[in-house]
């Protein structure tokens, strides 16, 4: 919970216990949401693509609402449920507006004392039947109009999250068509949004599905997110990805450090302690140690 008055944001992450069902999970949810008067503007969920339409059938019961911020990324659970966990972001004290649009896309808005935020969710290409690149590169079009639609550019967007079905075929491909996007749009290295960029399938078979969040100043002269740097790595441009290892967003009152990105990459961009996980988990998490200390 953090508190910027009048705004409450609440981040939770959510498992299932022993035996608990998708409605039941949801039913969880909602009652913690109940107690704070909050508002979903953003629900990642890993679980089976099987268990997608269930969960979404026990969101729309549970809520009484027909559109949800949802992006479901494959991740079943290590036991019998076929749901791993939800991360959530929901809001209290402000006026959430909730919009699908024409594409499909879901964007969730609201104010608080410095800026407006938006945050877009289960975003992807229109037409499947495309290559990855291709659907990389209209997934990227949809979030340029789903943005400009809530009144924002691709310049106001802070974090984005990008899952790839089988990642490792073709993750070239895709810092390409994102690299061209961002230079159509002049989006520079010191301005990239913090990003992951990780694999997962989603039940819509696309090649990918993404989330992003914007942010935009009331007074335009103010600089409320700005990119830091990874003491112990080179910046992802260097080595032809597009995006930065963490961005700092000033609110009213207090500082959120959004660190993406963050993987067992030594600085030159390679990956470092090839075949020891362990290893890369310790480094990983000594990266991100170091971010913070700076």
């Amino acid at each position: 919970m953090v508190e910027s008055t009048p705004v409450t944001d609440l981040h939770l992450t959510l498992t299932p216990k022993a035996g608990e069902t998708p409605f039941d999970l949801v039913g969880r949810l909602a009652k913690v949401l109940a107690d704070w008067d909050a508002t979903m503007v953003r629900q990642l969920v890993f679980g089976s693509v099987a268990a997608h339409q269930p969960t979404v059938t026990a969101l729309k019961q549970m809520f009484g609402r027909s559109v949800f911020p949802v992006t479901w990324v494959e991740g079943a659970g290590c036991g019998d449920n076929p749901v791993s966990g939800m991360q959530v972001h929901a809001i209290a004290g402000a006026n959430v507006r909730t919009e699908q649009t024409a594409n499909g896309m879901v964007a969730c808005s609201w104010d608080d004392a410095l800026a407006t935020h938006c945050v877009l969710n289960g975003l992807g290409p229109t037409r499947f039947d495309q290559t990855s690149p291709h659907q990389t590169a209209e997934t990227l079009e949809n979030i340029l109009s789903t943005l400009s639609h809530a009144g924002m550019t691709i310049k106001d967007v802070a974090r984005t999250w990008f899952f790839l079905d089988g990642i490792l075929s073709w993750y070239g491909d895709f810092n390409r068509v994102r690299n061209d996007f961002f230079a159509r749009c002049e989006l520079r290295a010191g301005s990239m949004p913090a990003s992951t960029g990780v694999s997962g399938r989603n039940p819509a078979g696309a090649a990918l599905t993404a989330a992003v969040w914007a942010i935009r100043p009331h007074d335009h002269a103010a600089r409320l997110v700005q990119v830091v740097s990874s003491p112990l790595q080179c910046p992802a441009p260097a080595y032809g990805s597009a995006f930065s290892r963490a961005v700092e967003i000033h609110s009213a009152g207090f500082r959120q450090l959004l660190v993406s990105g963050t993987a067992s990459i030594a600085p030159g961009g390679r990956t470092d302690r090839v075949g020891d996980v362990r290893g890369q988990i310790e480094l990983s998490m000594q990266v991100v140690a170091a971010i913070l200390e700076s």
